[in-house]
């Protein structure tokens, strides 16, 4: 089944009487949150014109839910989380994670912590916690050196650029900034942390600017090392080069990319998710994109100039 998300688009359906894969046509709010969008209007199921294989089932790359068993934790990374926490400014009312530390106790139990059977921090949850500032100053955070996941997520960041010192961190997996207030261009030292299979650099502004860029580097130079990622969100990233450069770019660079945003090229053929709302595309959205056998979900919502013909069967109309 493939999902096509819509809203303030032009489209077109082309019925046919051949099928051989579903399409659910959903239409979206102009308002939607990423993870939680307001569905309105109804959905309608089809089937895709010529033969496409079936979706694989989707992996899950890294399941940041995962229980670590727990052990006592190394002191000096105990000593650098607290000068992390130390650094950061914070609204104790809001914090989920970081208010609850307690430094008499071992920061293997701490909220938002996992640590490996050695005891060594390996991965810190720190998404929504209202931090507004001072990670510039966390010197602690980028000496975690056994640390794979990191989530700054939904912070408030209040434009703060993204520390050139998180490339410290080399053996991050997982690297979720996405909507926390950063703002200037992507350091080109994120490039060099190579090991990342996530990273979600999204930020939807709807000022009309986008508040994250690639400049320089450019998106070519900035992934030319990123040979592990699977899964890469850049949603509301300025990028600063011409539709055929950063596909090409995207193409050549990520050959196990799987969760694509933003993108379109058909080439990718184990992609199973692509969200392109509020890209500001116009033109015609090509049509080959939708014979992708692996493709499960697209989001084409709140795109205004542009037009999809999406081909279906009117046998599958339910």
């Amino acid at each position: 089944m493939l999902t096509i998300h819509f809203s303030y688009i032009p489209l077109l359906l082309l019925l046919t009487s051949s099928a051989s894969q579903s399409i659910r046509l959903v239409h979206r709010s102009p308002f939607p949150t990423k993870h939680e969008p307001f569905l309105i209007g109804h959905e309608l199921d089809f089937k895709l014109k010529g033969p496409v294989q079936q979706p694989r089932p989707s992996s899950n790359f890294l399941n940041t839910s995962k229980l670590f068993v727990s052990s006592q934790c190394q002191s000096d990374e105990q000593l650098q989380l607290l000068q992390m926490k130390n650094s950061l400014v914070f609204s104790s009312n809001s914090s989920v994670n970081l208010a609850q530390w307690d430094q008499n106790t071992d920061c293997c139990v701490w909220s938002g912590v996992d640590c490996d059977e050695a005891g060594h921090v390996i991965s810190l949850n720190l998404s929504n916690e209202s931090i507004s500032g001072g990670i510039e100053n966390a010197t602690g955070l980028f000496a975690l050196q056994n640390l794979n996941s990191l989530n700054l997520a939904y912070n408030r960041f209040n434009a703060t650029q993204i520390p050139s010192r998180l490339a410290n961190l080399k053996n991050l997996t997982y690297l979720n900034l996405s909507e926390a207030g950063f703002t200037g261009q992507i350091p080109s030292s994120i490039s060099g942390m190579t090991k990342l299979v996530t990273l979600d650099l999204s930020s939807l502004n709807f000022l009309g600017s986008s508040v994250l860029k690639l400049e320089n580097p450019n998106l070519s130079t900035f992934l030319q090392n990123f040979t592990e990622i699977r899964e890469l969100y850049l949603d509301g990233v300025n990028i600063s080069a011409h539709g055929n450069e950063w596909c090409k770019a995207l193409s050549s660079s990520l050959p196990n990319l799987q969760v694509l945003i933003p993108g379109f090229l058909a080439e990718f053929m184990n992609l199973t998710s692509l969200r392109l709302s509020y890209c500001g595309l116009l033109g015609t959205f090509p049509e080959n994109i939708f014979q992708v056998p692996t493709l499960q979900n697209l989001d084409l919502s709140n795109n205004e100039l542009l037009k999809v013909l999406a081909t279906v069967s009117s046998e599958s109309v339910s």
